[in-house]
């Protein structure tokens, strides 16, 4: 580069007056442009900090509902062999074996037979006694294949204490991924129950359902 070119020198005396305005300066002001010069480099680095920040919080989120999502999706496929276990080692004849053989308000049957005894004339004894010891009351359910899955409905309504309820619900609906028994997979599609009556501690309710066996 040839430094005694025309335009070298121009730039040169150029840069040398700037130089000299600079110095003739106050010292105050060329302070505060640099002060603010300073400030206006902080406040971008501050604003690239705060956006990486944000960013990184944003990733940070997005990792964790990831992490869920798959701890979910390892669940759903742990319960879904499962299912299919149960499926395959299930007993056809459960509800048959285990749930229509529960028996059905025992404790009143007890004491209902116990008033008749006592008053054998009175035809209310009688007649309640009748459906409690007869098939009446007894769990029965009618099958239908539909596809691939059974719909079992009871034959028609049946009447339990809350210690039946309890143990038909059990039964049924209850551990719904145990294999023990060589229970089936069956969801309850549907579960009607009305109070019949209820005597001091004693109530007893009419139930229907519908299940399916996978």
């Amino acid at each position: 580069m040839d430094l005694s070119s025309p335009r070298i020198q121009t730039l040169f005396r150029a840069a040398s007056k700037a130089l000299d305005k600079l110095r003739k300066t106050p010292f105050w002001i060329r302070f505060s442009a640099a002060l603010l010069m300073m400030i206006l480099c902080w406040a971008v680095a501050f604003q690239n900090v705060l956006s990486h920040h944000q960013k990184l919080k944003i990733l940070a989120g997005e990792i964790v509902s990831l992490a869920n999502q798959a701890e979910a999706f390892e669940k759903q496929k742990e319960l879904h062999k499962k299912m299919e276990k149960q499926i395959s080692e299930a007993t056809k004849s459960y509800l048959k074996e285990f749930v229509e053989k529960l028996p059905l308000l025992q404790g009143e049957k007890e004491r209902v037979a116990a008033l008749t005894k006592q008053f054998p004339d009175n035809p209310s004894l009688k007649e309640r006694l009748h459906f409690l010891e007869g098939d009446q009351n007894q769990i029965r359910f009618d099958s239908i294949r539909q596809g691939t899955d059974v719909e079992h409905r009871l034959a028609r309504r049946v009447q339990m204490d809350l210690s039946d309820l309890r143990k038909f619900l059990e039964a049924v609906d209850a551990d719904r991924y145990d294999a023990t028994q060589k229970k089936p997979f069956l969801l309850m599609k549907k579960f009607d129950l009305l109070k019949c009556y209820e005597k001091g501690d004693e109530k007893v309710y009419s139930i229907y359902a519908e299940i399916i066996e996978k």
